[in-house]
């Protein structure tokens, strides 16, 4: 449909007199170009209403002649409407079938393109973790981007193989830092060198953010280690003292006991030489007591006289239990004077005599 062709059963014809109208409505108000006066007054009131009544009867013709003609351009504006909802429906459908016919063919070449891909990781020897340019399709996706064939155009390829490309760099970028990491850790002054999983997050980044970030943690590491060896060598020395505190605290305990024990040792001394002189001086004092006369008729008869023992000063007194004191005064004043005639058998028989 080249044009669209109107016909009019009754043409509208509007009259171009408006020069003449307006020339004549001139003429007419000259004659209401009057000087308000007292005499006048009353002929400008009634031009007043003359005029605002000639305004009604313009603005009604101006209503009436326009609704009537109006009417025609109405109705054959409701047809035109009509025609365009045909024309509408008409394009809408050519429009989803446009639209689905572009759906299908972004999706094949999504497809196309994503297998493409990963035939080109496998030609590149491209890992798993580095072929991250499936994400970067959707950018490249195009209707011109598939032949008529179903087939993807070069330019489609060699994108493909570009994106295939960037992920064997990256691979090749990572692989060298991983190799040289140990190298520089070392030549830095670390003991022990860090470990890949240690700077994955380092890895994807361009040279200048990878050895800015890769210079921070070693230097990080570097003082962590001389903290630690600093808390090696505290751990260390707290454990000599610890040793040498322990070793003084055992040599004076030992040294503690072993002059206890000297000193017990002293002391039993002391006691037997104490309890010796003490059994010497009951000896001697023994001997120098004479035999009671009571105790007389009880000995033995000896066969040549008593020797008087000689006078020693008094010795300090000893307590007995009472059952026993009877046999000791017995002795003491006895034994010394006896055992120069026969002693041995004296001494048994008071023992025999106490017990």
């Amino acid at each position: 449909m080249d044009a669209i062709t109107v016909e009019l059963q009754h043409p509208i014809a509007i009259l171009s007199n408006f020069d003449a109208l307006q020339a004549q409505l001139g003429q007419e108000l000259e004659k209401y170009a009057i000087t308000v006066t007292e005499e006048t007054l009353p002929g400008a009131k009634k031009a007043v209403a003359e005029l605002r009544d000639l305004q009604k009867k313009i603005d009604r013709a101006r209503i009436d002649y326009s609704r009537q003609f109006s009417e025609p351009i109405n109705a054959w504006g409701e047809n035109a409407k009509a025609l365009v909802r045909m024309a509408k429906e008409a394009e809408e459908k050519i429009v989803v079938q446009v639209k689905t016919f572009e759906d299908r063919t972004r999706a094949l070449c999504a497809d196309l393109m994503a297998a493409y891909l990963e035939k080109a990781y496998e030609g590149l020897g491209v890992r798993p973790e580095f072929r991250v340019g499936r994400h970067m399709i959707p950018e490249l996706v195009g209707l011109s981007k598939v032949t008529g064939a179903g087939a993807l155009t070069k330019a489609a390829r060699e994108s493909i193989e570009g994106l295939a490309q960037q992920g064997r760099i990256a691979q090749d970028r990572v692989d060298g830092r991983l190799a040289t990491l140990e190298a520089e850790c070392l030549k830095a002054g670390l003991s022990q060198p860090m470990t890949p999983e240690s700077v994955t997050h380092l890895l994807a980044l361009d040279d200048v953010g990878y050895r800015a970030g890769l210079e921070r943690m070693i230097r990080a590491e570097i003082d962590r280690e001389a903290r630690a060896r600093q808390a090696i060598i505290d751990a260390e020395q707290a454990r000599i003292r610890a040793e040498e505190r322990a070793k003084a605290e055992a040599e004076a305990r030992a040294k503690q006991a072993e002059e206890k024990a000297r000193q017990d040792a002293l002391n039993r001394e002391a006691k037997a030489r104490w309890e010796a002189a003490k059994a010497e001086e009951e000896k001697e004092k023994a001997r120098q007591e004479p035999i009671p006369p009571a105790m007389a008729p009880h000995l033995p008869a000896m066969s040549h006289p008593i020797p008087v023992p000689p006078v020693h000063p008094p010795m300090k007194a000893n307590v007995y239990p009472p059952e026993k004191a009877l046999v000791v005064v017995v002795l003491r004043f006895t034994v010394p004077a006896m055992l120069p005639i026969n002693g041995e058998r004296i001494i048994t028989w008071f023992r025999e005599k106490v017990e």
